[in-house]
């Protein structure tokens, strides 16, 4: 069909842990998202726990969902195979997703 089917080999250059600082940026929003849901499954209870109203206690928590959405969405690396934060790995993959869709395109231009 004109569509190769090789495919580049993924490989890392060199494999590092992440700092501490890239950790957070990672997993902070689903970290805070955990508060969220938290507040949610305590809010029947949050007068006595903590003084505040079940209301208030739920919108709390559903700003501290708000708030965790953005800041999962930035984090540094997006790559779907695999979480990371290894820039030349989410850099590989999205010149093999380039290379698949010029593939993609160059087969229907043949047809």
């Amino acid at each position: 069909f004109g569509i190769s089917t090789t495919k580049t080999p993924f490989t890392y250059s060199v494999h590092k842990m992440p700092s501490i600082k890239n950790i957070l940026h990672q997993y902070g929003g689903f970290l805070v998202a955990l508060v969220a849901i938290a507040l949610t499954v305590v809010a029947p209870r949050s007068e006595e726990l903590f003084g505040i109203s079940t209301t208030k206690c739920l919108l709390i928590g559903i700003v501290i969902a708000f708030v965790s959405l953005p800041i999962h969405e930035m984090r540094p690396y997006q790559d779907k195979r695999q979480m990371t934060t290894e820039k030349a790995a989410a850099e590989q993959h999205m010149k093999d997703l380039a290379e698949q869709e010029k593939q993609f395109k160059d087969g229907k231009k043949k047809k």
